[in-house]
């Protein structure tokens, strides 16, 4: 290969032939004759066409443009450098890279971490959750919530019903509910750790217990199936993802700050929905109560929606009901 030496202690250039010997590389010239090892020799990333300099042991440069013969002389260290001129030569190559590289990228962060996430927040350990549902109300009373005006006997045949639904669970469940005034706003939470909160603008907008009961036989379905963790989950950066499913608990401790703003602002998957409206119709007749009362409820609460567009804290902003749900309610309740 022809090309110029430069010694590192000068800037001439002398002309010089590079040949290889097997493991030894020779460098010849007028008054040079030059010999080293070829794994000595860093050779530089071949970007097109450009010139390039192999650094010598010794502090000395060879500088050539001729990259067909760099690249015959150095075969073992231009694999990768080799692909990437490839690429750089064939534009439709490089192209396709570029928007299956793009592809990849979105279908992993709309696909592969949301379904990690889910994963992991499905084994999350159930002390875990408990530890974060904790920390959820503190967030919600900054938001407005306050303490229940209902009346104590209104709460306490509620709690009763709520302690019927438990009972027909398939395992024992230390579900908790509590009672909230959000403003005038009907709505119904399912929190981390196992809590239903009701809000009064709910029981005051149904004024018959049944449809109350039949929300929270809805949120309790909820809770049965994780669906709050687990779409707070699926919608959590990389890291926090990643901290789940590796069991560190500081990605717990990330998403509290995002359960309230789900609650309030967001809506669950139409799977997740669906799944609870499912649960929650089969648990309202195991304890003998009509399913119709669930579409009842929608109903009504479809009927508000006047009240609905007025505020963000409604049940049909993060509970979205359709006649499709209604429908299938009814149509359970007719088997009833």
């Amino acid at each position: 290969m022809e090309a110029f030496y430069q010694d590192g202690l000068s800037s001439r250039r002398h002309p010089v032939r590079v040949a290889r010997f097997g493991d030894v590389v020779r460098v010849t010239g007028q008054d040079l004759d030059l010999e080293y090892r070829a794994d000595e020799i860093h050779v530089p990333t071949r970007l097109g066409d450009s010139a390039r300099s192999l650094e010598l042991p010794d502090g000395g440069l060879i500088f050539s443009e001729d990259n067909e013969a760099i690249d015959a002389l150095f075969p073992g260290s231009s694999g990768l450098e080799r692909l990437v001129h490839r690429l750089e030569q064939h534009w439709g190559a490089a192209l396709g890279a570029v928007v299956v590289t793009a592809l990849a990228s979105v279908l992993f962060f709309t696909h592969a971490v949301p379904w990690v996430g889910d994963q992991a927040a499905k084994r999350l350990p159930m002390e875990a959750e408990h530890l974060l549902g904790q920390q959820v109300p503190t967030i919600l009373e900054l938001m407005g919530m306050r303490e229940s005006e209902l009346p104590h006997a209104t709460r306490n045949r509620l709690q009763a019903a709520f302690n019927e639904l438990l009972s027909a669970l398939p395992e024992n469940r230390d579900y908790e509910l509590r009672f909230a005034r959000w403003g005038d706003m009907p709505n119904a939470l399912a929190l981390p750790g196992g809590v239903v909160i009701v809000t009064d603008g709910l029981v005051e907008l149904f004024e018959e217990d049944r449809l109350t009961v039949a929300v929270m036989a809805h949120e309790i379905g909820h809770l049965e199936h994780r669906h709050t963790m687990r779409s707070v989950a699926q919608s959590a950066s990389v890291f926090v993802v990643l901290s789940l499913a590796l069991g560190d608990l500081s990605g717990v401790t990330a998403l509290t700050a995002g359960v309230p703003t789900f609650l309030a602002n967001n809506h669950y998957s139409r799977d997740f929905e669906r799944e609870a409206d499912a649960f929650a119709l089969e648990l309202l007749k195991h304890t003998g109560n009509s399913p119709e009362d669930f579409a009842e409820a929608l109903e009504r609460l479809v009927d508000d929606k006047d009240r609905a567009r007025e505020s963000e804290f409604h049940y049909l902003s993060s509970h979205p009901p359709t006649q499709e749900r209604i429908d299938q309610a009814r149509a359970s309740g007719s088997d009833y």
